[in-house]
């Protein structure tokens, strides 16, 4: 399991193109790939009807998958 820290938010930010903070409020799960190819982000999702949660410059992606990156894990 990929530990949920300020490192690690920092990484993720870098390989995808937001901020750590934005990573750390908005990425609600990190699922790593079956191969070890990398990982599959899975962001929080405004719905319909609904104040918008996550902010539209972060887009609207359902899955948003990354190559490898090197993550702390427990």
């Amino acid at each position: 399991m990929v530990i949920r820290n300020v490192s690690n938010h920092t990484k993720i930010a870098a390989e995808i193109g937001w901020s750590a903070d934005d990573v750390g409020m908005y990425i609600a799960h990190i699922e790593s790939m079956a191969d070890g190819a990398g990982y599959f982000l899975l962001p929080h999702q405004d719905m319909p009807g609904a104040p918008r949660f996550k902010p539209l410059r972060l887009g609207s992606k359902w899955v948003i998958r990354t190559g490898k990156i090197d993550l702390e894990v427990d």
